[in-house]
């Protein structure tokens, strides 16, 4: 006798194959592979949600997302959740929203929690929980090393995608493309400005929710940039991305935040299309480090995000730094992993500056003596980056634009 499984989505997003966030597309596979293997598939979702299952559909609230919607949403989420236990037998309750605390049933059912986004963007206590048969799974293997040791994780599981349905023939149309939902997370500013100083025409698809930060980053960030050689064209659907990811020259992934995976980037790799992104969380699981050409410019997203930096357009990180003098300086840059707290080296060198992490020894007032001694050294660093990045920014050819990659990798960064 198969089982009935109850699956519970986020309820400001429709569960569907076309959905553009993760989460629901994930929901939408399971929903799917259930069904075909003889199980009872219910899917609380947003009416307009496609599933093949039995969906409960929730009154779509209308935007904005503010705190009053959030509220009757939840509501509707938790009443409809409610009702399912007390009308179904259920065996398991599968929650995928990133808001999954404030529906939980009463303890005696097992619950399931699928971690679609970064494990710092949960309460803590949440993840913690003090009801019994409550279990969680991450979507990567480098997602579940920050929760290893919390006895409610089971293994991860990484998301997969539809390798069959997106086989398509490449046929490259030489712009870049962006295909994301619109939020300031995503770092599509970045992705513009990669791509204008790179030469390269760029697409942007995907979905801009009615949260208000959403659509301000939209009107103040993406907006002005928008022409001839930058075009958004709004949401696509399953069959648009595919078409999109066969027409690119390369999709472009700068994402600001540690991602849990990147079906986008998994999505690309199934239709051939290069994907060039930041290391951010789990994308090397999906993206092999390499240089990639465009016209013989390498668009490589940190070296021309920094240099759109320096030209102060705000598409770097800002540090301030705390000088041993007490005195402090700001530098803008486009080292993103550097954390509040750690001891950096700021390298001036010419026009330039280059921050980068460094032995905490650095930083130790009782070293003052032996940093003097050792200056000189740290000048001659300072330089020798300038020089590798200059050297990256003149390199044409596929190897040459490694080498110099990783020669200013080795100089640069901390």
């Amino acid at each position: 006798m198969g089982l009935t499984i109850l699956s519970v989505a986020y309820p400001f997003a429709a569960v569907s194959s076309n959905a553009s966030g993760g989460s629901e597309q994930v929901l939408t596979h399971l929903d799917r592979a259930l069904v075909e293997a003889g199980h009872r598939s219910l899917v609380i979702a947003p009416e307009g949600s496609m599933v093949m299952g039995e969906l409960i559909a929730l009154k779509t609230t209308p935007g904005p997302f503010d705190d009053q919607a959030m509220r009757h949403s939840r509501a509707l989420c938790r009443q409809a959740l409610t009702r399912a236990l007390e009308q179904q037998a259920i065996d398991l309750v599968h929650f995928h929203g990133l808001d999954f605390y404030f529906y939980l049933p009463a303890p005696g059912l097992p619950i399931l929690t699928t971690l679609h986004l970064p494990i710092e963007w949960y309460p803590q206590s949440a993840l913690w929980p003090s009801r019994p048969s409550s279990w969680f799974n991450c979507v990567s293997a480098t997602q579940h090393s920050a929760v290893a040791d919390n006895p409610h994780m089971l293994a991860p599981i990484g998301n997969g995608v539809d390798v069959e349905r997106l086989a398509v023939a490449r046929r490259p149309q030489g712009f870049a493309l962006v295909l994301t939902r619109i939020c300031p997370e995503k770092g599509i500013h970045l992705a513009i400005a990669a791509a204008k100083q790179a030469k390269m025409p760029m697409v942007i698809a995907g979905e801009i929710f009615p949260y208000a930060a959403h659509q301000d980053y939209f009107d103040q960030e993406i907006a002005p940039a928008l022409g001839a050689e930058c075009r958004f064209i709004g949401p696509a659907d399953f069959a648009q991305k595919r078409q999109l990811l066969a027409e690119a020259q390369c999709l472009l992934v700068p994402s600001l935040v540690e991602e849990t995976s990147s079906l986008v980037a998994r999505e690309a790799a199934a239709t051939g299309t290069p994907v060039i992104a930041f290391a951010r969380g789990a994308l090397p699981e999906t993206v092999v480090k390499r240089p990639y050409m465009h016209k013989g410019l390498p668009l490589v997203l940190n070296e021309w995000l920094a240099t759109a930096a320096t030209e102060g357009s705000r598409k770097g990180m800002a540090y301030t730094v705390e000088l041993p003098n007490g005195s402090s300086t700001r530098i803008v840059t486009d080292q993103l992993q550097i954390q509040p707290g750690d001891c950096v080296a700021v390298e001036k060198a010419g026009s330039t500056a280059n921050i980068r992490r460094t032995s905490a020894s650095y930083c130790d007032p009782g070293n003052s003596q032996a940093l003097h001694e050792v200056e000189h050294t740290v000048q001659s660093e300072a330089l020798e980056c300038e020089k590798a990045k200059e050297n990256l920014a003149k390199a044409t050819g596929e190897q040459a634009v490694d080498l110099a990659l990783r020669k200013a990798e080795l100089l640069c960064d901390g």
